[in-house]
């Protein structure tokens, strides 16, 4: 009896994993309608640093902490890129960054676009999010920071992607965006400004190589009229320079521009206002807008500087970090309230994620590494998963109406980003597409649904069996096989199961730092595959032989010649898969960083120029937002 137990669970694995589930139109149809639904995605920068508030708060966050908790699904292992533009463009074109171009580069470190005056940008034949549902009659808007690139001209932004309208910024807030005065009367901010310590240095350089010029031809070395070649090649070279650092750096406040359609509306931005911006723009679309819809809004980044509007301080002094997370916070729930006074809150699903800021934070790794006599068990400080593992919360059409019943259901399967286009398209009814080998994740969110049974992933079941494995040896396999009641043969029957879990049931996601190598690998099953790490000055170092990490307990062989076979087998099949992997990129010429394209003066966005200065004359008041005066001032003054 102690034998038919894991031989019938081996018959369940092969079971489950061969016979697809069936679900018919009518029985979804009972619960989801064929409406197309409208879809609202709320993109937080860094919103893993933000995560770390709601932690420890119940109310200081409270719509950002209503939506995490209750009545939706917590995605606690989807995997992104390790920048938070890169992420994006995973999420709006269903492609890895690697295969977009946005990502960082081999030469520079660049995990944004350095100028809206770089060449570089998404490119416009790429399918995407926005392009795929307008063409299914979807209306489209974007809000917030373009982190894609505007391209020479613009041609690259939100509106050539499939956008019908956007208001937003196409570079990042940062102290260049605020109003220079105290840098200009401050005479020690002056004269210790990084920028201006550059251009104090490069000074110094030039007059030692005019010194050194200077000297070749008092000794002779060289003639006067070789002397007056270099000298004046020098010089416009300087010159030259000084103009780009002037373009760059001392005005680099003509990046800090915000858009309305294709028109520049302020340039500079007032940053302390932006969120106020975009919430307005978010707030005007919702109540003109028809069904189906799909907007997006990408807020700022919650790094230094922190900005906030007038709106959220108070008479006791906070952070500015504390006021911008307010602010953050209420826009959240003002998007969420505009919904729901529109009556539309329940036909759409509401999606929040983010990127990252990478910030590497070394912890022990339970793992093994081969060595010259084997493999060894090691605990190395490696964890990547600060890198690319990004939070995720989706609130399909059914949990929008339990109003805050229900706590959020986690989902634990190992998925990449961009298997989140495939899904918003599966909701949306769309066929004929390019998937991009994607799998959507859709019946994972209705999987309360019993008119709609989703089961198990495959990756719990393979565990399933390789316990029943463990406990089934091949002698008693052999023994059982002659008997009446059951007859398999369990020869290779574990190399099998491994063929079946390592390259059928399996889609392996390929983790990138720069647009060169992968630095790990990950099997849907949960084994990672570590080739490179960061030292302490975050310099890209590899590691002498792979690393093989299992994110479940004691799945390992305990016989060490079958743990040295599997994970030998592992080495292989990982090895072969990054072949095939660099050959597919080799073929499609996949090597090129778009944050490395050229930067280009004048592809500086200008309005009235040569001042490149202009303020909107719209009522910038926001009264509208706030006809009660301030809000939750009960909370900002706590």
């Amino acid at each position: 009896m102690k034998m038919v137990t894991p031989i019938l669970t081996i018959l369940v694995y092969f079971l489950i994993n061969n016979q697809p589930i069936k679900c018919n139109d009518e029985e979804k149809s009972s619960t989801y309608s064929s409406k197309k639904p409208n879809f609202v995605i709320l993109y937080i920068e860094h919103l893993n640093e933000i995560l770390l508030d709601l932690e420890g708060s119940t109310d200081e966050l409270p719509n950002l902490q209503k939506f995490v908790n209750f009545d939706g699904n917590r995605f606690r292992n989807v995997y992104g890129e390790a920048s938070s533009a890169s992420t994006f463009a995973s999420l709006f074109t269903g492609k890895p960054a690697v295969n977009t171009g946005i990502i960082r580069g081999k030469l520079l470190p660049f995990t944004s676009f350095p100028s809206l005056a770089s060449s570089g940008g998404l490119s416009t034949k790429e399918p995407n999010l926005a392009s795929t549902l307008k063409k299914e009659g979807y209306s489209t808007a974007f809000y917030g920071y373009w982190k894609l690139g505007l391209g020479p001209k613009g041609i690259n932004n939100p509106l050539q992607h499939g956008f019908d309208t956007w208001m937003g910024v196409a570079y990042p807030h940062n102290e260049w965006c605020e109003e220079q005065k105290s840098v200009i009367t401050n005479q020690e901010s002056l004269l210790n400004h990084p920028y201006l310590k550059l251009f104090y240095h490069t000074s110094f350089l030039w007059l030692l190589l005019f010194l050194f010029l200077t000297m070749l031809v008092w000794f002779k070395v060289v003639s006067v009229y070789l002397y007056m070649n270099l000298l004046v090649y020098t010089v416009s070279t300087a010159l030259a320079f000084y103009i780009l650092l002037h373009l760059f750096i001392v005005q680099r406040s003509a990046s800090c521009v915000m858009y309305r359609e294709n028109e520049i509306r302020l340039q500079p931005y007032d940053m302390t206002n932006l969120t106020l911006y975009f919430t307005t723009g978010a707030s005007l679309f919702l109540k003109q807008v028809n069904e189906p819809f799909l907007m997006v809004v990408n807020y700022l980044k919650m790094l230094p500087p922190y900005v906030h509007s007038p709106y959220f301080s108070s008479e006791r002094t906070r952070s500015p970090r504390y006021y911008a997370l307010q602010e953050l916070d209420w826009s959240v729930g003002y998007v969420i309230e505009k919904l729901e006074e529109q009556d539309i809150l329940d036909d759409t699903i509401v999606i929040i994620t983010g990127g990252n800021s990478c910030n590497w934070k070394p912890t022990l790794t339970d793992a093994y590494q081969k060595t010259s006599t084997g493999f060894e068990h090691v605990e190395v400080k490696i964890n990547w998963d600060d890198c690319f593992r990004i939070p995720l919360w989706i609130k399909d059409i059914k949990q929008t109406k339990t109003s805050g019943v229900q706590p959020s259901e986690d989902i634990d399967e190992i998925l990449p980003i961009t298997s989140l286009y495939n899904t918003i398209l599966d909701a949306a009814h769309v066929t004929n597409i390019n998937k991009n080998n994607n799998k959507s994740f859709l019946k994972m969110i209705r999987k309360r649904d019993e008119s709609c049974p989703v089961p198990k992933p495959s990756f719990y079941v393979d565990l399933m069996t390789r316990s029943a494995l463990e406990q089934f040896s091949f002698t008693d396999a052999k023994d059982y096989n002659n008997t009446d009641v059951f007859s398999v043969n369990m020869t290779g029957l574990r190399d099998q199961i491994d063929e079946v879990i390592m390259n059928q049931s399996v889609k392996t996601l390929f983790h990138y730092y720069n647009v060169e190598k992968p630095v790990m690998l990950t099997f849907e099953e949960g084994y990672k595959i570590i080739y490179y790490y960061l030292d302490g000055s975050k310099s890209l170092r590899k590691l002498s032989e792979p690393i093989i990490v299992d994110t479940v307990p004691k799945r390992f062989p305990s016989n060490q010649s079958e743990l040295a076979t599997h994970l030998n087998n592992i080495l292989i099949k990982s090895s072969d898969m990054l072949k095939a992997h660099f050959q597919t990129r080799q073929n499609s010429n996949l090597w090129s960083s778009q944050f490395e394209m050229p930067v280009y003066p004048w592809l500086l966005p200008c309005h009235n120029f040569p001042y490149c200065r202009r303020v909107w004359d719209a009522n910038d008041d926001f009264r509208d937002l706030f006809p009660f005066g301030k809000p939750r001032s009960e909370n900002l003054d706590t």
